[in-house]
């Protein structure tokens, strides 16, 4: 199977585990201290967000492929520590204009980067 596939369909299966897990379940009470921040949810915007996150993966994994598909180990845990480094830094940045609780912030970096990882992993994995 083609790494950009399995990037693709990790990206939507970490989305629905672990976005829920992190950002729906143990972070969302942090959501509630800035409500002027949020839009109400509804299916929409789940919806139109599990294509975003294919999209995500596919990237990730495009990234793989760009940097020669290594295989698990130093090189793989570089490649994910960069990825992982540059969203963490958007996040950031994204952060100081705007007003997010601290706990939101710290939920959105956890999930991007274990995304970063699962795809990272699922695609070394496929590419054995």
């Amino acid at each position: 199977m083609p790494a950009l596939l399995v990037g693709a369909l990790a990206g939507v299966l970490l989305c629905m585990t672990t976005s829920y897990a992190i950002t729906g379940w143990a972070c969302h009470r942090f959501q509630l201290e800035t409500p002027a921040t949020w839009r109400r949810e509804s299916w929409r915007q789940h919806a139109l967000a599990i294509p975003l996150y294919a999209l995500a993966g596919l990237s990730i994994a495009g990234v793989f492929v760009l940097a020669g598909e290594p295989p698990i180990g130093h090189r793989l845990v570089s490649l994910l520590a960069s990825v992982a480094g540059a969203i963490a830094c958007c996040l950031l940045v994204q952060a100081v204009y705007v007003h997010w609780h601290p706990g939101v912030v710290v939920g959105l970096i956890l999930e991007w980067t274990v995304l970063v990882a699962g795809v990272v992993l699922a695609c070394a994995h496929w590419a054995r």
